[in-house]
């Protein structure tokens, strides 16, 4: 008697971890999953990598996309990211791993701790993960608020570029800008971005200076003069280098996302210092 019930036991066992291996090997929908949470906006995470991924979606509040490795020593392996927003300070991310090269293979290295693969995937993600906590210290976006922006005539530089690249375009031109303005009668430069496409990170904006209480009547193109209204609208103060401030964009899109609001554009950015100071950059103010 004692024989048949731990005969029946081991049967149960057998058919228990058989049906556990299928599951491993055959019905999950991933090799591996990883997953972390970060202080960083979910367009900030898609913003460092959407130069190496496909297949992206937004899907309500969650940003997808698809990243195959070349690294060296784990190629062959597909990353599947999901990005949510947790609260306004927290964002979670999940990566579904997937080996598309000897897949069964490497899940029976896994068992045994043996996937040289799996060992650098997961450092791959965890130095990412650093470096989105280091960037943190880069800057330092104060409390969203209410607030309302003046109307203002101002004389302009149309820049549609990468999100990454605007600062670049914006020291570029911004010489030849100013020189149209008396030193003594200067105010602190802005962009008006218009457009904002999420998946490309390529924007389309106005670089200005305001020239409201200068007599100015023309200027040679590509430059031109054009009159702002006031609006009401979300506030915050970012201080770091400029090359960093759409994570400020970022921050306030989150927000007004996670209340539901509609999203009005022209985003305004008005910058308090200049790049060209000899000036700490993560003191550099911009609104």
């Amino acid at each position: 008697m004692k024989q048949t019930k731990f005969t029946r036991f081991t049967r149960v066992l057998i058919i228990v971890f058989g049906f556990l291996l299928s599951v491993y090997f055959f019905i999950l929908p991933f090799d591996y999953q990883i997953r972390f949470t970060t202080k960083q906006a979910p367009l900030t995470i898609y913003n460092l990598l959407h130069k190496r991924v496909d297949k992206v979606a937004f899907v309500d509040d969650e940003i997808r996309f698809r990243e195959v490795s070349n690294g060296e020593n784990f190629q062959g392996i597909e990353f599947l990211w999901s990005i949510k927003p947790v609260d306004l300070n927290k964002t979670s991310v999940t990566i579904a791993v997937n080996f598309l090269e000897e897949r069964i293979i490497e899940k029976l290295k896994i068992i045994i701790d043996q996937s040289d693969r799996t060992k650098a995937s997961i450092e791959y993600i965890r130095n990412f993960n650093k470096e989105l906590n280091k960037d943190l210290n880069e800057f330092q976006i104060d409390s969203i608020v209410s607030g309302e922006l003046e109307a203002s005539r101002c004389i302009c530089y149309k820049i549609d570029s990468f999100i990454d690249d605007k600062a670049n375009q914006m020291n570029k031109n911004i010489d030849a800008l100013a020189s149209y303005i008396p030193k003594d009668k200067k105010s602190p430069p802005r962009i008006y971005i218009y457009e904002i496409d999420k998946i490309s990170q390529q924007m389309k904006s106005d670089f200005c200076f305001p020239i409201s209480n200068i007599n100015i009547e023309s200027v040679t193109a590509p430059f031109f003069i054009k009159n702002f209204p006031s609006f009401e609208g979300y506030v915050y103060d970012f201080r770091g280098n400029y090359n960093k401030s759409h994570r400020g964009w970022f921050q306030l899109l989150k927000k007004v996302e996670m209340q539901n609001e509609k999203i009005v554009f022209p985003i305004v950015e008005i910058f308090h210092d200049s790049p060209f100071s000899s000036t700490d950059d993560k003191t550099w103010l911009s609104q």
